[in-house]
């Protein structure tokens, strides 16, 4: 799904296996991916360190500094949003639920019954909750961080594997960058698989290292193939499997509450 559709649809699978609550866990799922995003950044200002460096004059130097001040700010308005500014959220959130309710809602009474105001409000409450319990933690953020940034790190090496396979070594410190740039771009809600990450590393890869669009091109399907294809073919067999060992889970908890009646 992507960044379209990623962060409720991971909050759903959550939910199903911790039972905490669809609320509660898209709480901690916005937190982590979050703090993704912020991993990323820091990434992003390592490569343009190396970029400057390494490829004096070049335009793209400037271009990610705007993209990371953007990106900064964006994070910074969310978080601030998310820890200071939580009326501001629930207003929003309650307003675009009536917008909905008034239209979808005569169609649907099960859309009408969700959208109510007093028990989406609890939800929205729940929500926050969860955000403060979380945000009091600051040594599992901290260690969240840790691991999301070592993550972004490790993401950076099949490209860079990828390039020594089509006998074109990129540098680590170039491939830190073209990566991280990427990331950064998931701030953009779009559906996955479209292309459009593909096409952006290989423009980034023979502008920043002077390769062929070819050997690019070559070097980038094995970089997704990696990364991306290989993941969801993984993914797929593993929500086959959870989707049994819920299936199982509910059967075993009717059978239970049955059990409990009858005694």
């Amino acid at each position: 799904m992507g960044n379209a559709g990623g962060v409720p649809i991971i909050a759903y699978a959550f939910d199903r296996q911790a039972r905490t609550g669809f609320n509660r866990s898209l709480a901690v799922v916005t937190i982590g991916d979050f703090l993704g995003l912020v991993s990323t950044l820091v990434l992003v200002t390592i490569g343009v360190g190396y970029v400057a460096v390494t490829v004096p004059g070049s335009r793209l130097v400037g271009t990610a500094l705007v993209l990371v001040v953007l990106a900064t700010v964006a994070l910074l308005s969310v978080g601030v949003l998310l820890v200071y500014r939580q009326h501001v959220l629930k207003f929003l959130v309650l307003g675009v639920a009536h917008i909905f309710r008034g239209t979808f809602g005569r169609l649907s009474t099960g859309v009408e019954r969700r959208l109510a105001p007093e028990p989406l409000s609890a939800s929205v409450d729940r929500y926050f909750e969860t955000v403060d319990t979380v945000r009091g933690d600051r040594r599992s953020l901290l260690i969240a961080f840790l691991l999301a940034f070592v993550g972004w790190t490790l993401f950076a090496v099949p490209l860079y594997t990828s390039a020594i396979a089509v006998g074109r070594p990129i540098p680590f410190g170039l491939v830190l960058f073209v990566v991280s740039v990427g990331g950064v771009a998931t701030l953009v809600p779009l559906p996955g698989g479209l292309g459009g990450v593909e096409f952006a590393i290989a423009g980034l890869i023979v502008v920043t290292a002077n390769v062929d669009p070819a050997v690019a091109g070559a070097t980038v399907v094995l970089y997704r193939l990696s990364v991306y294809w290989l993941p969801v073919a993984i993914g797929l067999v593993a929500a086959v499997y959870s989707g049994i060992s819920v299936g199982s889970f509910d059967d075993s908890v009717t059978r239970l509450d049955e059990i409990e009646s009858d005694s």
